[in-house]
């Protein structure tokens, strides 16, 4: 049986940070979104091409907390599909 779960995408936040800061603040957005995950840096650019599947609500609501220091949103910040999983 296939379980539908939710799929969560940072790629919405990282073009605005690119877009109004530049590498160095996309590099920083990630080492902190890292940190909060518990990931590498490697795995981070897997994850952008697949999205986080069932992140737990206490990193979501670090992640927004990152995205408010750089002005973003969570609406503007993730995108957010199904899964199938």
């Amino acid at each position: 049986m296939t379980k539908v779960s939710k799929r969560f995408f940072l790629a919405p936040a990282v073009a605005r940070i690119r877009v109004h800061g530049g590498k160095k603040d996309v590099d920083s957005f990630k080492n902190e979104v890292c940190g909060i995950l518990g990931w590498s840096t490697k795995t981070w650019y897997r994850v952008q091409s697949v999205g986080i599947v069932d992140i737990g609500q206490p990193q979501y609501e670090a992640i927004n907390e990152v995205l408010k220091k750089y002005g973003i949103t969570p609406e503007q910040g993730w995108g957010i599909t199904e899964a199938e999983i």
